[in-house]
């Protein structure tokens, strides 16, 4: 009986010796799955960052054409607007009675008479220099 009991010993021992086997297989390929994984983002990581300067360049274009073409448009909208306002002020003063006082007889002499006062003491002045 005791040759019995060595023989189920050998195979349970050579089960055991597969079963680790097929666990360290089974490590060692998720290893090199997930190098190979890792090898993968590493190339593709590179990849992008050579492309990194280009897409760069081509977004501050684009940013550039967007803010030149908004300037233009606000120039055109502002040139609109005011180009209404003008109309709309011109047609109210139009319609509006004039306000000033038109010129009498007596507010023109007054005026001329104080541009000629003032006229000879600049003479003055300069002939004394």
């Amino acid at each position: 009986m005791a040759k019995k009991t060595a023989k189920k010993g050998k195979k349970a021992s050579k089960k055991s010796t597969k079963k680790a086997v097929k666990k360290t297989t089974a490590k060692n390929s998720a290893k090199k799955a997930m190098k190979k994984i890792a090898k993968k983002v590493v190339k593709r990581a590179k990849a992008m960052a050579k492309k990194l300067p280009a897409k760069k360049a081509k977004a501050k274009s684009v940013v550039k054409k967007v803010g030149e073409r908004a300037s233009a448009v606000a120039e055109k909208v502002t040139q609109v607007v005011a180009t209404a306002a003008g109309t709309v002020v011109g047609a109210v003063e139009s319609v509006m009675p004039n306000r000033e006082p038109e010129p009498t007889p007596a507010t023109e002499s007054a005026s001329g008479e104080s541009t000629p006062s003032s006229e000879s003491e600049n003479t003055s002045g300069s002939s004394s220099m």
